[in-house]
């Protein structure tokens, strides 16, 4: 079992693709279709005026209530430093109420 390295905060967000929790090292995401575990996927994330893209890969899903929504937990893979340092400060405003934009590029 892997033990988180971040305390995480859960609000929703929507941009496309709906931010439900973020911490340093992934994040959980809904989705319109279901992604598959195991695929990599790049996000864009951005608030104020941060900006990081980030190499993801899905390592679990669930289905939501009523089937046409899926929850996936996303992994940040090959984080640079100046990208671990734009998550950390994305994560503080998310913590903080601010709203958060993401976008799924593949």
């Amino acid at each position: 079992m892997e033990v988180r390295k971040a305390e995480r905060t859960a609000r929703l967000v929507q941009d496309g693709n709906i931010l439900i929790d973020i911490s340093e090292s992934g994040a959980c995401l809904r989705f319109a279709e279901k992604p598959v575990i195991g695929s990599e996927i790049r996000l864009e994330m951005s608030c104020k005026e941060k900006f990081v893209a980030l190499d993801s890969k899905v390592v679990r899903t669930k289905a939501e209530e009523g089937g046409k929504t899926f929850q996936a937990g996303v992994h940040f893979l090959r984080l640079l430093e100046a990208q671990l340092l734009l998550v950390r400060e994305i994560v503080d405003d998310f913590g903080r109420g601010v709203p958060i934009s993401v976008r799924l590029v593949k």
